[in-house]
């Protein structure tokens, strides 16, 4: 048995000896999303993002005073979104197609109670003309308290827009209660 534990732990040694050291990325402290912990509320409803039906509450937020709350007035599947102009961010060209960037996305997701209702948070990448060129998706999570989802994806060649995605479902009873609070997109430079 003991031989067997030190054969374990010596190839265990080995093989993270060879594994290849990741890439390191230095990020902006620049949120480049408007908004982003939906604080802005006008006729009660925030500002800087696109719905089509999520709302806001003020109950039980991550932080400051309001957060989305999936659906308004019983509506089961709502879609909310924000587009983002890189080069008018003060990213080149050059920049975006070298390969060096990438961006951490996320932000903090809960529900209410043992409801499955689910939130699911996507980014998707564009060219130059408003095509899309790829799509990165966090997977989709429901539960009672605030839970930080985060997930980094490179920026593909020909990017100038990014559009973040939070897909909010209704799964059980009248409410759509998938919320999101915190939203965030920071972009990473390879060192």
């Amino acid at each position: 048995m003991y031989k067997i534990l030190i054969t374990i732990v010596v190839i265990a040694l080995l093989i993270s000896g060879c594994a290849k050291p990741q890439p390191r990325f230095t990020y902006s402290n620049v949120n480049l999303l408007s908004n982003p912990g939906f604080e802005k509320v006008s006729n009660g409803f925030f500002t800087d993002w696109s719905t089509d039906g999520a709302g806001v509450r003020s109950d039980f937020p991550h932080s400051g005073n309001h957060y989305l709350i999936g659906g308004y007035k019983n509506k089961a599947l709502t879609h909310t979104y924000q587009s983002i102009d890189l080069l008018a961010n003060g990213y080149s060209a050059k920049e975006l197609d070298s390969y060096k960037l990438v961006i951490k996305y996320g932000g903090y997701q809960s529900g209410w109670k043992n409801q499955k209702d689910n939130g699911a948070i996507a980014v998707r990448f564009y060219d130059k003309d408003k095509k899309e060129i790829r799509m990165d998706v966090i997977g989709k999570f429901y539960g009672p308290t605030w839970v930080k989802k985060q997930k980094t994806a490179g920026i593909p060649k020909g990017t100038r827009y990014i559009t973040y995605f939070f897909t909010a479902q209704r799964m059980d009873y009248k409410n759509n209660d998938a919320n999101l609070d915190d939203a965030f997109v920071y972009v990473g430079r390879l060192n």
